[in-house]
């Protein structure tokens, strides 16, 4: 069983904060010459929500799906001049990737609702369609909206309980 956990002020942010730094990413990407095997921003924010969501819920399965995940993203993004690899090889590792992919977003929604529906005194139902998104970009957006709303509640249920 999961345990209260008060939701750090860096995951609290606003979420059109990471839509912020998604946009400026790439182009920072390029200039500075930041190399693709570099997760993107969105791959770190989701894991800080993960490694979050694991203290709160230890049960949660989540985090393993994105370590898998990102192993994966390393293996398609590694250098094919030095070690090139047969057709098949590459389709597995795209079928792998949209895999870990879906199991990790459906994990992390699954692990989320069930933590704030039976621990915290949050009712939180995300929406279905969610998993479908499957691309961290939109998944950390989303995510990061009710993690920012969730904090604001946790901050005024403080504020009340401080002044009784």
């Amino acid at each position: 069983m999961g345990r209260q956990l008060a939701i750090p002020r860096i995951l609290g942010i606003s979420w059109w904060w990471i839509l912020l730094v998604e946009i400026l990413e790439w182009p920072l990407r390029t200039h500075f010459r930041i190399p693709l095997w570099v997760p993107p921003i969105a791959g770190w924010w989701m894991l800080g929500q993960m490694i979050w969501l694991k203290k709160a819920e230890p049960e949660s399965k989540a985090i393993y799906f994105v370590v898998a995940f990102g192993m994966v993203y390393e293996a398609m993004v590694f250098d094919r001049t030095v070690h090139p690899l047969p057709a098949w090889a590459e389709t597995l590792l795209m079928l792998l990737f949209f895999t870990f992919a879906f199991a990790t977003v459906r994990a992390f929604r699954d692990d989320l609702e069930m933590h704030f529906n039976r621990v915290d005194p949050f009712v939180l139902n995300l929406n279905g369609i969610r998993p479908l998104l499957g691309l961290f970009a939109l998944n950390a957006l989303y995510s990061q909206y009710h993690f920012s709303r969730l904090y604001r509640r946790q901050g005024r249920q403080m504020s009340l309980s401080r002044s009784d």
